[in-house]
């Protein structure tokens, strides 16, 4: 009698593709319905909206600042999906979803912050700061990787990221390849976090 191991294994692991989408449905209507002022219901203009808003109206932003700054349990796994997200990243070919920048490989030593200027190259930021030890105050340390202490480009940038993600998922533009997977996998729980 056959055991189908490799097939029971399948079955259970999890899709987070089909999570991520999810996910971000539930997401999605609840920034509608918080920023209802804006009169066009396109995705980008709220996702500016989100990335530009620092105020405690923002409760992305303020769940994303808590957790980044924070020591205790969510906070330290806040802060390691940041990093397993960014080593992911490194190993996935993922590129923006924009006609004109497709070669531009989504990472976050080549960020772009604000998305209007895709095409200008000094809109590009380096977020990592290093990967010393160095004792220094002016940095966000994750745990081997450091980001610079700017949180509101961090913040900015990973919700970009976030919404590129849903762009090549929604479009069908992602390969459903391991390195990839992990990339989604990593954007969900980050996205979970911020929206508990």
């Amino acid at each position: 009698m056959p055991d189908f191991k490799k097939e029971r294994k399948e079955k259970s692991e999890v899709d987070y593709f089909a999570a991520f989408m999810t996910l971000w449905l539930w997401y999605n209507s609840r920034y509608k319905s918080h920023y209802s002022e804006i009169i066009w219901i396109i995705d980008r203009m709220f996702l500016d909206k989100i990335k530009t808003d620092f105020s405690w109206r923002n409760q992305t932003y303020s769940n994303f600042k808590t957790l980044i700054e924070s020591e205790d349990r969510k906070g330290i796994e806040f802060k390691t999906n940041l990093e397993l997200l960014i080593i992911s990243l490194t190993r996935s070919n993922l590129n923006m979803t924009k006609t004109e920048i497709l070669y531009k490989k989504i990472s976050f030593d080549k960020a772009l912050i604000d998305y209007t200027n895709y095409a200008r190259e000094s809109w590009y930021v380096n977020l990592i700061k290093s990967n010393s030890r160095s004792k220094k105050r002016n940095k966000i340390r994750l745990n081997d990787i450091e980001l610079i202490e700017n949180k509101e480009q961090i913040f900015a940038w990973l919700m970009e990221f976030i919404y590129q993600i849903r762009c090549l998922l929604f479009h069908w533009q992602m390969e459903p390849i391991d390195d990839n997977k992990n990339v989604v996998k990593y954007a969900y729980f980050l996205l979970y976090q911020l929206m508990e």
